[in-house]
């Protein structure tokens, strides 16, 4: 609601009243429908990462510990 004021709380308009909850309760379901699916995907994009960091990592120290034999 764009135009949203003080008055809304401390006058309440029935009719004013039920399309404010009507629009909350629009935009509660659209982010249950839509975000939930973007947040999911973005952890299991955050979680691919965190183990390839680790495996780049592994293979950093092995190539280290092979470039210290070598010295």
């Amino acid at each position: 609601m764009e135009d949203f004021n003080a008055r809304d709380l401390f006058s309440p308009d029935r009719e004013r009243t039920n399309l404010l909850l009507s629009a909350f309760i629009n935009f509660v379901k659209f982010t249950e429908q839509y975000c939930d699916t973007f947040l999911k995907d973005l952890r299991e994009r955050s979680d691919a990462l965190v183990v390839r960091r680790g495996n780049i990592a592994d293979q950093l120290n092995e190539t280290e510990a092979k470039f210290n034999e070598l010295r």
